[in-house]
């Protein structure tokens, strides 16, 4: 995020890695105030580590609508090294009025929204504001200002591979699978985010290269799948 500032990207996009701390198979019983109170206190310690610490007074977090939408702000010394993350943020509210004047109030520090994609209400910047029913316009305008997505991890199964996004700027977007053996392959790479037609290619052209079967990959996946319904649900618990 700090490299991405010092180029002149003062709005950035994130999405930071929550899997450790929340099992997103939890979010129907355990609802978003549960993804939410067990993901915070990375959101904080990701606002931290901002400015890489120094400087820090301290950290303020509060919630900024009636459900999971929340503030972390960093507080400087320096107050030119003050920095907002908003985590969760809706996009019925980051269209609002009070957000979009806080953006202004900014000026040139640092704003960045974080996981976006995971809010009641989700929305991705990639989307050009495709996601917003109402107030397109704004919401076009905001997935504009925010474009520069400097962090980026994610992962998710896709065509039967355990599949993961990874992005650092300035570095281009990396799409990684875990393979029969269970280690992390590169299966492709680009400078802008990947659709999905793309990472289907990549994996196509991965299993011809190496003579995957669909067998082989269909069956693994079933097999970690069986081991995930075995497992507790948040390791960390115990």
């Amino acid at each position: 995020a700090m490299r991405a500032y010092r180029d002149g990207y003062t709005r950035q996009a994130v999405r930071i890695r929550i899997d450790a701390a929340f099992n997103i198979e939890d979010l129907y019983s355990k609802g978003t105030q549960g993804l939410l109170r067990a993901t915070m206190p990375l959101a904080k310690s990701f606002t931290k580590k901002l400015w890489g610490g120094k400087n820090l007074r301290g950290i303020k977090a509060s919630i900024v609508d009636n459900e999971c939408s929340t503030l972390v702000y960093r507080e400087a010394d320096d107050a030119k090294m003050d920095a907002a993350v908003f985590y969760l943020l809706s996009r019925e509210l980051v269209t609002a009025p009070k957000v979009q004047r806080f953006f202004e109030g900014m000026g040139d520090r640092l704003v960045i929204l974080a996981n976006t994609e995971q809010a009641v209400a989700g929305w991705r910047v990639e989307n050009q504001g495709k996601d917003f029913l109402e107030d397109a316009d704004i919401g076009l305008q905001v997935a504009r200002l925010f474009k520069q997505q400097s962090y980026y991890y994610y992962q998710c199964p896709i065509n039967n591979w355990q599949m993961t996004f990874f992005r650092v700027y300035p570095y281009p977007w990396e799409i990684y699978i875990e393979d029969l053996n269970y280690d992390l392959v590169k299966v492709g790479e680009s400078e802008e985010k990947p659709d999905y037609d793309t990472i289907i290619a990549w994996m196509q052209e991965y299993e011809e290269r190496n003579n995957i079967l669909v067998s082989q990959k269909v069956g693994k996946f079933l097999k970690d799948i069986q081991t995930s319904d075995d497992a507790p649900s948040n390791p960390l618990m115990l």
